[in-house]
């Protein structure tokens, strides 16, 4: 039988997509969300609480994957006039 993942294993997957997060926000870009209107671990907290740890750090881990691509698609976009001097 497989080792089901942990509490601490989604804590540590969390402070890994939340230090993604920040790198992103310290470049003065936006971070993606998977779900915009909600918390952006909310739905992977939900997942920790029910003891699903399993899909919870997948959650975890798809947020910091979304933090390499926001970063990529905020600095190929062309502020035009508007850029901040």
């Amino acid at each position: 039988m497989a080792n089901a993942a942990s509490e601490a294993d989604y804590e540590k997957a969390k402070q890994e997509a939340q230090a993604a997060v920040e790198a992103v926000q310290e470049k003065g870009y936006a971070p993606w969300s998977p779900h915009p209107k909600s918390a952006l671990f909310g739905e992977a907290d939900k997942l920790a609480k029910k003891g699903e740890y399993d899909k919870a750090i997948e959650k975890a881990e798809y947020i910091k994957e979304l933090q390499a691509l926001a970063e990529k698609q905020w600095a190929e976009q062309e502020a035009g006039p508007y850029k901040t001097w």
